[in-house]
């Protein structure tokens, strides 16, 4: 028997809810929570480090003259990083913003907001990149030295002196509680002080931390067990702070570490953690993100977010890393 049926009646009206959802991570955690440094007024901002002597205790016979002199400046050491632009586009057509649309107030307004979102993601995202710095030419952009460059031991450009020790580099994929305190015993080795870190972390590398001492596969050993209180219904197993011999490590997630131009999240993006502090690691805003619009010459509003900025790692011997 012939029927209307829904599926096939075609004025039938769409219901479309006034809601508009964006499934993608925000949180740019490097960024705004690190401390900020007085920006430069060029396209290469420099600091210096130095280091103390080697200790001696030979002692001294009585009586004798001081013959020799050293220069206090011999270990200072001049790095720096390189500004980059960064910059998000937007267009809307004048029809389109005049057009009712569901979930957006206005088109214009959410395209500006989207853009300074997104900005700051790249921007969060080079930061926590592998890219080295490049000088800026005709040719070719200025780059900053993200932190997988800054937190290597082969980086050519960084003097040795400075750079990061090999045993502050841990590897996720085999991590242990062991290994990642051998990775907060170098780096105090290299720091001399015991300090509060932050690790800023991909979901891989919070997840095994989350895992440490939760089952111990040596046979003569106790397995770690968890007393819960059930009233709440509820159990909690998620570390956010690690209180070792050697650091104290507030664990912050991050989704755009590790990541390459245009790409998304890959494996080794989400095994990619550093260990920063506040003394050794600052950014430098130039300009602050902020939009600015272009001539419409017709065709609707359309114009860019902007900005400029740089990673300060003051000394990368102070640091760790997780790839």
């Amino acid at each position: 028997m012939a029927q209307a049926e829904s599926f096939n009646v075609v004025n039938n009206k769409e219901d479309r809810m006034d809601l508009l959802t964006i499934v993608s991570p925000e949180k740019t955690p490097i960024l705004s929570g690190m401390p900020k440094t007085r920006a430069q007024s060029a396209t290469l901002a420099e600091w210096f480090t130095d280091d103390y002597d080697n200790v001696e205790f030979p002692g001294i016979k009585e009586g004798e003259d001081q013959t020799t002199h050293s220069d206090k400046t011999a270990n200072r050491e001049a790095i720096g990083n390189r500004y980059q632009i960064f910059r998000k586009d937007y267009a809307v057509t004048d029809i389109q913003e005049a057009v009712d649309t569901a979930g957006v107030g206005s088109e214009e307004a959410k395209a500006k907001a989207k853009s300074i979102a997104e900005l700051k993601q790249s921007m969060e995202a080079a930061i926590g990149s592998d890219n080295d710095l490049q000088v800026g030419s005709g040719l070719v952009p200025s780059l900053m030295r993200g932190l997988g460059a800054w937190v290597n031991n082969s980086t050519s450009t960084i003097p040795s002196a400075v750079r990061t020790p090999s045993a502050s580099i841990g590897t996720t994929s085999s991590l242990t509680e062991s290994g990642f305190n051998d990775v907060l015993q170098s780096v105090f080795d290299s720091s001399g002080v015991v300090q509060n870190m932050s690790l800023f972390a991909g979901s891989e590398l919070q997840r095994k931390i989350s895992n440490f001492t939760r089952a111990d596969a040596v046979a003569t050993r106790q397995p770690f067990t968890v007393n819960s209180d059930q009233t709440d219904r509820e159990i909690v197993f998620s570390v956010q702070f690690y209180r070792g011999d050697f650091a104290n490590v507030q664990i912050i997630s991050d989704q755009f570490l590790g990541r390459v131009t245009g790409g998304g999240q890959t494996t080794q993006s989400k095994a990619r953690g550093y260990l920063l502090t506040d003394e050794h690691v600052s950014v430098s805003i130039w300009q602050e993100p902020q939009i600015q619009e272009q001539t419409d010459n017709g065709g609707g509003p359309r114009g860019f977010a902007k900005s400029r900025g740089t990673l300060c790692v003051k000394n990368p011997l102070a640091l760790g890393k997780f790839a």
